[in-house]
């Protein structure tokens, strides 16, 4: 059975902050699925139209590997992506990864993940006003991207390190070979395994 990958849609999602992992998880042998709260296409904040594959009440049963949470200014509002923020502890217990990018992060701080793991965010005094519950800060580095104890956070603008983070911690890419392909899309440093389909 292959594993899954889920990535949530939402009004004007940022397009760019999944566009480098989806292809790697898609060459790796993953499903990536689309959820979202309803069976209509959600356009993009670049004005892309998307058909979900699931709705968010269907995912429980797929045991995905990772559930993937780009950003966006939905996340802006409390009161929006309610129905896949309560998922996520569910999530997280049965061992699926949470991956959250620029806003996104916002949500996990809400629901109190952020309190007690190493994590990052769009910008410390941002998330500490849009979300006074959050005691974390000790926690808070300026990294592009975090991982640990199964939850990935990453600023709007660490796309690569995000998807890093990704690869590497569900052994996409092991060791030294996640680090080359940051470095091959980051400096333009490419290792020579990287376009060789025989090597794993």
């Amino acid at each position: 059975m292959k594993k899954k990958a889920v990535v949530y849609l939402h009004s004007g999602l940022a397009d760019w902050e999944s566009s480098f992992v989806l292809p790697e998880l898609k060459k790796a042998g993953y499903e990536v699925l689309t959820v979202a709260t309803a069976r209509t296409p959600v356009e993009t904040m670049g004005g892309l139209k998307i058909l979900p594959d699931l709705l968010v009440s269907e995912i429980r049963d797929i045991h995905p590997s990772i559930l993937i949470l780009p950003g966006g200014d939905s996340w802006s509002d409390p009161s929006n992506n309610s129905e896949i923020i309560s998922l996520i502890p569910t999530f997280l217990d049965a061992g699926t990864m949470v991956a959250a990018i620029c806003g996104a992060v916002t949500a996990l701080a809400r629901i109190g993940i952020l309190n007690n793991i190493k994590h990052t965010s769009n910008y410390l005094p941002m998330l500490k006003e849009m979300v006074p519950t959050y005691s974390g800060e000790s926690l808070h580095t300026d990294n592009l991207a975090e991982y640990e104890k199964n939850v990935i956070t990453a600023s709007g603008i660490g796309a690569l390190e995000f998807t890093y983070q990704i690869l590497k911690s569900l052994g996409v890419y092991k060791g030294e070979k996640a680090d080359e392909w940051l470095n091959f899309y980051k400096n333009g440093v490419a290792p020579s395994w990287l376009f060789d389909p025989s090597v794993s």
